[in-house]
């Protein structure tokens, strides 16, 4: 995939100082080559896949939400964790479901990641779906945290 020289540096760069200035310009090109990284295509390091969804989520833009919850069925765990995470900052109807949909991963890492980011909404599905996983969830310390993020409402 042919991406802008100083993007492709930036995504590179074991410093992600570099990548972090990138973000701050908000140019539309970058979106725009972010969000074609957002595939399942091999070619595509994981580790470039995982940036673009950190970024995304950084900008805030709620337009890339069907592009990330499109991509979540072929993510591996550590890229469901990044989408995850880009679609707490993300509060469209769209991402909070997707969220919902991940609190009951094989995965605790990732249902956590999932709570953590339903945590952060006023949605009253989120809530709705926190009190689930604080009845239901088996792994003790997420129906923990779980618990704490509807009690703090």
């Amino acid at each position: 995939m042919e991406l802008p020289e100083e993007l492709r540096q930036a995504l590179e760069a074991d410093d992600a100082e570099e990548f972090h200035l990138l973000l701050r310009r908000r140019r539309p090109e970058d979106q725009a080559a972010l969000l074609a990284l957002l595939t399942p295509d091999p070619s595509v390091p994981p580790d470039h896949r995982t940036k673009a969804l950190y970024g995304l989520g950084q900008w805030g833009d709620p337009t890339v939400v069907p592009a990330i919850t499109r991509l979540l069925p072929e993510l591996d765990d550590r890229g469901k964790i990044a989408a995850l995470s880009a679609l707490g900052r993300l509060p469209t109807p769209q991402s909070t479901a997707a969220l919902a949909e991940h609190v009951h991963d094989a995965s605790p890492q990732v249902r956590k990641t999932a709570v953590v980011a339903l945590s952060k909404s006023e949605a009253p599905e989120a809530r709705a779906t926190l009190r689930e996983v604080a009845a239901a969830e088996p792994v003790e310390w997420l129906r923990d945290l779980a618990a704490r993020a509807v009690s703090a409402e």
